[in-house]
């Protein structure tokens, strides 16, 4: 059975256009198959002093467990740079979150996000059935 996940995308870096370009290019060499929403710019949530936020949102379909798909997105953060002495300064290298898991919605106050709403209405499933 093959799982369905959204996933937002989050960079505040100073090359976050390349960081979610990567980030992308290691999910979908992950994902069984995986769509991606266009790069929006956004306002920094709960970060004070925090640059601007290139965000995306991914639908993927994955063979992958739950726990497993998780452990994955977090590598993927490591491997690109995330941290916590980053984190401390205000830069969120990237931030990679897994928003729903078949029908279940995780993240509730993530998906009141005009742009996860965007992003998510912007992309079909039905081509990856």
């Amino acid at each position: 059975m093959s799982n369905k996940v959204v996933i937002a995308l989050g960079s505040n870096a100073s090359d976050s256009r390349s960081v979610i370009h990567l980030a992308g290019r290691l999910l979908a060499d992950y994902f069984d198959w995986i769509r991606f929403s266009e790069p929006e710019y956004t306002l920094p949530v709960g970060l004070l002093g925090s640059a601007v936020f290139l965000n995306q949102v991914a639908v993927a379909r994955t063979q992958h467990g739950k726990q497993t798909v998780c452990r994955a997105l977090k590598e993927i953060e490591k491997q690109l740079g995330r941290s916590p002495a980053s984190e401390n300064q205000g830069i969120v290298i990237v931030d990679i979150d897994l928003l729903q898991w078949n029908e279940q919605l995780l993240k509730p106050d993530d998906w009141k996000r005009d742009y996860i709403q965007r992003g998510v209405a912007a992309i079909s499933f039905e081509s990856a059935e």
